[in-house]
């Protein structure tokens, strides 16, 4: 009886053994997708939360827009007229070496005619000149480069769909958090921020098609009029693109000062930039053109043809509609 009583036993554990190890894997995957499951709510909860953040400020931003966009043009408009401040913030991904952008940077801050910061201001002077404005005094600072969490995909700025519909809040937030971390605010009225992006998302594309290029970037180029800020992304890291840096900077900062894009907005080539885009504009068709207003950036060569306009060969000008954007002429 006893020894019956002990096999019995050995069965038992044999059987319990067997059970387990059969089912062991089964209850280990239960509680896995029970952890999975918890996590993934926690996550859903977190993201709400995030979700309902980023609609709040999208909501006051878009208030504020609306407000603007009902005051009269004589109180949003920049008159450019006076002292200005160009504060330069260079920013790049923590993945990214300084080793990798220290040549363009070294073009750059160089005294190299075009390819320097430094034109920025010649540039400006002597288009003033032009139009007779002799009280336009701009000064330029540089900052950085700071480094930066990974940034969203906001790709073209035009063409937000199947994007994040926060993500312009998010970069323009991040930027916002380089002033604050380093001091680098300003109370000083006539004071303009240019974050400067050193963006490598080009650099690892093999092909790009034309119309999906700016897909590829973090963000296109653009400014906030409004916040006096612009936000410029830089895809090319080779010095001769301090350049096309030179150019945009120029571009953009004509936003800051009120200036309108002279360049349509399609994916063909067919015609880059309306009349009003030409570096003479009159009543008169007068081609070929030998200038482009730099918020076109393409010389009308023949009628419906361009190339890109050289800020070294002096084809990027100021026309008289932007310069009665800025306010450097009468209307």
């Amino acid at each position: 009886m006893k020894l019956f009583l002990k096999n019995q036993k050995i069965v038992i554990l044999f059987l319990i053994f067997i059970f387990l190890f059969l089912f062991y894997p089964f209850f280990v995957e239960i509680k896995t997708q029970i952890k999975i499951k918890r996590w993934q709510e926690s996550q859903k909860i977190q993201e709400e939360k995030i979700k309902k953040k980023w609609e709040k400020i999208y909501q006051t931003d878009n208030q504020k827009a609306k407000k603007r966009d009902q005051m009269p043009d004589e109180i949003t408009k920049t008159v450019t007229r006076g002292s200005f401040i160009f504060n330069l913030i260079f920013v790049k991904p923590k993945n990214l070496s300084y080793q990798t952008i220290q040549s363009f940077l070294k073009t750059f801050l160089s005294e190299k005619k075009y390819f320097s910061v430094n034109y920025i201001k010649d540039y400006y002077q002597k288009e003033a000149k032009k139009y007779s404005i002799t009280d336009f005094y701009l000064t330029i600072n540089h900052f950085g480069p700071f480094d930066i969490d990974n940034l969203p995909y906001l790709g073209d700025i035009f063409n937000p769909w199947y994007k994040d519909p926060f993500s312009e809040l998010k970069i323009k937030d991040a930027f916002k958090e380089i002033i604050k971390n380093n001091n680098l605010s300003s109370d000083l009225k006539n004071t303009f921020y240019f974050f400067i992006y050193f963006d490598p998302s080009v650099e690892k594309q093999e092909k790009i098609v034309d119309y999906s290029f700016y897909d590829y970037k973090k963000f296109r180029s653009f400014a906030d009029k409004y916040a006096k800020k612009a936000y410029i992304n830089v895809y090319d890291f080779s010095p001769l693109f301090a350049k096309e840096l030179v150019t945009i900077i120029i571009h953009e900062s004509l936003h800051l000062f009120g200036a309108s894009d002279k360049y349509y907005e399609i994916e063909k080539d067919e015609k880059l930039c309306s009349e009003k885009g030409r570096g003479i504009v009159n009543n008169v068709i007068y081609l070929p053109q030998k200038t482009a207003d730099v918020m076109c950036l393409y010389v009308e060569y023949e009628e419906g043809k361009f190339k890109k306009g050289d800020l070294e060969k002096e084809e990027l000008v100021i026309n008289e509609i932007t310069a009665r954007e800025i306010g450097w002429l009468k209307n």
